[in-house]
């Protein structure tokens, strides 16, 4: 953050804080939308906010993003052999990455870089200037990070000895996990905000299922998330095929995009659910689809915090979900919580008991999901942090 006179009183005055979020893609998972939120929400007076990713993802997004002005950038643009997919070209392009991100980082010189997923060792190798304050937010469970990707970890654990970094967690669990991997104590909680006013109906539930092509008598079984193996996509069609058998006009409604979406796609129609199942891709308006739902199944194996169920639930969508969900996520009366290890019957019993609940709808500190209130947690900190914008401990080493 530079300090500039201004031109009429010659008095100091202080310019944008430049932040640099970086990501892998934009695709619309939950650590994406909430980069999206950030870069759309934070104070433009403020902020000067930049998009850093390495792939395309095919995402309404990025255009979201340039409409409002925010640079979105993408190093896999300026790779040599973009459209080609051999071994060698694959290797060439995995190092040029990093020194494309180096590249970025030092013209961008942000104040504030903040990182989501799997990049500590990029933001490693770039070695951004001393002064720039790094903040790292944690968007799936600490296991699963120690676990599967432990050079993450220690390139992360090379970060906070050499930078000034904050640490956010998603859970209160998350952060004493964060607190105790890295020997800190100063890991915040900042929640996976949502747009709290746009869940109210707009329009009908009968109306949502017949603009989703969906008759609007049926009984609609609904999940958001990424077609990943972590999202379980495979036992959920298991238990719509349960729930089909107790439900003669079930539909299955899957709004996501991701690697395993032509495998669903198959096993729906080896079952013969394919004319009973509605995906859609690429969605900026989950707010609303959401109502065209009468319950919401989430079986996922784990999650870091599993933001699509607290958007459901702002829905007043009854939700069943794997305790391979965090409890946090249970912000209503109307969610209930089920092993893996119970077979896809149980699942679709539980599914269709939900629906039948005539308690009326109660919530447990709801407006601590609003995104404003997020991103205003969120300004308090770059700004703390910007303000003390200085240099590093001089005889800190910068590499081993």
């Amino acid at each position: 953050m530079e300090v500039l006179a201004d031109r009429d009183t010659g008095r100091e005055r202080f310019s944008r804080v430049k932040v640099l979020q970086l990501i892998h893609g934009l695709n619309t998972g939950g650590a994406e939308t909430l980069v999206k939120e950030y870069a759309l929400r934070l104070d433009r007076e403020a902020f000067d906010v930049t998009v850093l990713c390495y792939e395309r993802c095919d995402s309404p997004y990025e255009g979201m993003l340039r409409d409002a002005g925010i640079p979105v950038i993408y190093v896999c643009d300026d790779l040599a052999f973009n459209g080609r997919k051999s071994c060698f070209v694959k290797l060439i392009h995995h190092f040029a990455r990093y020194v494309l991100v180096k590249r970025y980082i030092k013209k961008i010189n942000p104040d504030i870089l903040h990182l989501h997923l799997l990049l500590s060792g990029y933001v490693r190798y770039a070695k951004p200037d001393r002064k720039t304050k790094l903040f790292y937010t944690q968007h799936f469970q600490t296991e699963r990070w120690k676990a599967n990707h432990p050079e993450d970890i220690r390139h992360m654990a090379w970060l906070l000895q050499n930078y000034d970094t904050q640490l956010i967690a998603l859970t209160e669990p998350m952060r004493r996990e964060l607190n105790a991997l890295f020997h800190r104590t100063d890991t915040v909680i900042l929640n996976n905000g949502i747009p709290l006013d746009q869940y109210e109906s707009r329009v009908s539930k009968s109306e949502m299922k017949r603009r989703c092509g969906i008759p609007e008598q049926s009984f609609v079984v609904g999940h958001v998330g990424r077609f990943d193996t972590v999202k379980n996509h495979e036992f959920l069609v298991r238990v719509f095929d349960e729930i089909q058998k107790r439900e003669r006009d079930a539909w299955l409604l899957l709004i996501g995009s991701g690697p395993l979406e032509a495998s669903i796609k198959k096993r729906l129609a080896e079952l013969g659910l394919q004319n009973r199942a509605v995906l859609l891709r690429n969605r900026t308006d989950i707010c609303d689809l959401l109502h065209a739902m009468d319950v919401f199944v989430f079986p996922s194996f784990s999650e870091g915090l599993g933001i699509s169920v607290i958007e459901a639930q702002a829905a007043c969508v009854p939700c069943l979900v794997s305790t391979g969900t965090p409890a946090r996520a249970g912000i209503s009366n109307h969610i209930a919580y089920l092993p893996l290890s119970e077979p896809p019957e149980k699942w679709a019993e539980q599914a269709l008991r939900a629906t039948k609940s005539g308690e009326p709808w109660s919530y447990d500190h709801i407006e601590d999901w609003d995104i404003r209130t997020i991103i205003k947690k969120l300004e308090a900190y770059y700004l703390e942090k910007a303000g003390n914008r200085g240099g590093g401990d001089e005889g800190r080493e910068q590499d081993r």
